[in-house]
């Protein structure tokens, strides 16, 4: 992981962090395996799972996180609130905070709501896709990564994945290269438990019906 900027002055302290969050549990009998959402930068819990929940399975207990960090933004009739996992510079390639805190935050979360153990698949859009193999590696429950609109890091991830990699990207993404999110998911793949990247021509930056219809597929393909 790159490191932090030069700061005149920082330490590092403990402090409560509150988590909201939004869950499905099956209705009767005891769920199959979890489903952990990671949204996108100011964006949220609710906008994903609102967004992938219809192509889940109907036996699996899905939960989604906000991010520890609120990011309010200014609207005419009050604030829009959304959240951030981390803040990276792309310009100066460096993070201001990295991802250590989002990732302790999931995994302490899963594990005061005793999801941590349950066989687990994650599943995160553009900068929840970035962090969601950081989070998988703590978790030895993950049997599979989903990155949606993203790009995994290949040289910040260290081998060996011991879960399966696949990737959605949309042809029409303004904000990451295609491209270079296929040369880099190649590289990871070589070392996860192999997986699918799927390039979808109509597809812009956004959670969309052909990212949907291809996560079903993906899911159904390999259930």
């Amino acid at each position: 992981m790159r490191k932090n900027g030069n700061h005149p002055h920082r330490i590092e302290i403990q402090v409560p962090l509150v988590c909201d969050y939004v869950i499905r549990k099956p209705e009767s009998g005891s769920a199959r395996e979890t489903f952990l959402l990671l949204h996108g930068y100011s964006e949220s819990a609710e906008k994903i799972f609102k967004k992938l929940i219809p192509v889940l399975p109907s036996d699996a207990t899905v939960i989604a996180l906000n991010g520890p960090f609120p990011l309010p933004e200014k609207k005419d009739d009050g604030y829009r609130v959304g959240f951030s996992w981390y803040f990276y510079d792309p310009k100066s390639g460096e993070y201001y905070l990295d991802m250590t805190t989002a990732i302790d935050f999931v995994v302490r979360a899963l594990e005061a709501l005793q999801l941590h153990l349950a066989p687990m698949t994650v599943i995160g859009f553009s900068q929840g896709g970035y962090l969601a193999p950081f989070v998988a590696q703590k978790l030895s429950s993950v049997k599979r990564v989903i990155g949606i609109g993203n790009e995994f890091l290949a040289d910040e991830l260290a081998g060996p994945l011991n879960f399966r990699m696949d990737q959605i990207m949309g042809a029409l993404d303004p904000i990451i290269n295609p491209s270079e999110a296929r040369a880099r998911f190649d590289q990871v793949k070589l070392k996860s438990r192999g997986g699918k990247f799927i390039l979808l021509p109509e597809t812009a930056h956004r959670i969309d019906e052909h990212v949907q219809k291809s996560l079903g597929e993906l899911l159904y393909e390999n259930c």
